[in-house]
């Protein structure tokens, strides 16, 4: 799922073994990244709290989680399911 999620451009490597998830606005601008680690969890200085989302451009079924390591997880243990986009906030 950390794969989909890259190659869709939604995740980046960070610093210390973290994760960073974009967080885009209505257009579609990243507008801010949240950051996940074994000892670090944050949002990056600056940036904007909006909405992480990976999965299909117009879904059929939305998935809204609290974090982005929520919404990563569970589209891996649903295989991806088809039609659906996997969203935290």
């Amino acid at each position: 799922s950390v794969a989909r999620a890259a190659a869709e451009g939604q995740l980046r490597e960070g610093i210390l073994g973290t994760c960073w998830g974009a967080h885009a606005d209505a257009e579609g601008a990243v507008v801010g990244w949240e950051m996940r680690g074994p000892r670090y969890k944050g949002f990056c200085a600056g940036g904007t709290k909006a909405l992480f989302a990976v999965g299909a451009p117009r879904p059929e079924r939305l998935v809204v989680c609290e974090g982005m390591i929520d919404a990563l997880s569970l589209a891996s243990l649903e295989g991806w399911r088809e039609g659906t986009l996997y969203a935290s906030t």
